[in-house]
């Protein structure tokens, strides 16, 4: 057991898994919030097997879904490898040589415990903003991954599933192939509001996605 006042450890979605003590605990209560199951809860998040209609369901891309600041804050950096610096206004990582900028960037658009800046890339001179939907033809005829760019189907990517009030309620760990699959099966949950997709090494915000 932990010594008397050790705190636990933050563990899966809706459970507090003691490091020190091998114990599972609620975590705390919020208001409005049906508290969990910890008799049948799993650290593995079960999907629904997806049916025609959810393998037909548009994704819509949305990169930068809040205002950036390229002034308050920013680093003038010039890109000196490739694959390694992934604009998020137009979805391509930057080409050696091109000048992009390290921003803070908040990509919550509402109220939640959840928000807060993190560092991400744009390109200097500015560049295309990537809207359009995951299923476009354009797209379709340019990868294989249903139209999902480059930049993230060849990343590791963390997702996560936020509700209308901005609460988390899921989460995965995927490859960058797998985002369009996960992303729907995600979306079959009518509590998912929309998705924030992460690039899981360093933790900075990729892509919001919404339901088409």
């Amino acid at each position: 057991m932990a010594p008397p006042g050790l705190p636990c450890s933050p563990g899966p979605p809706g459970l507090r898994a003691c490091r020190a003590c091998d114990r599972v605990c609620p975590r705390p209560q919020l208001p409005g919030r049906k508290p969990p199951d910890i008799r049948t809860a799993s650290t593995h998040t079960e999907y629904m097997t997806p049916t025609p209609a959810m393998t037909h369901t548009s994704l819509k891309l949305r990169p930068l879904p809040t205002p950036v600041s390229l002034t308050t804050g920013s680093v003038l950096v010039i890109v000196d490898a490739p694959d390694s610096y992934p604009c998020r206004r137009c979805l391509h990582d930057g080409l050696v040589g091109e000048t992009m900028r390290l921003v803070s960037y908040d990509a919550f658009l509402g109220v939640s415990p959840y928000t807060g800046a993190g560092p991400i890339f744009v390109h200097e001179n500015g560049c295309e903003q990537f809207e359009r939907s995951e299923q476009s033809k354009e797209l379709d005829e340019q990868s294989e991954g249903g139209g999902v760019p480059e930049q993230l189907r060849r990343r590791l990517l963390a997702v996560r599933a936020y509700d209308t009030a901005h609460f988390m309620v899921a989460s995965e760990l995927v490859e960058g192939s797998d985002l369009e699959e996960t992303a729907r099966q995600m979306f079959a949950s009518a509590e998912v509001a929309y998705l924030h997709v992460h690039f899981a090494r360093a933790g900075c915000f990729a892509v919001r996605i919404d339901p088409g």
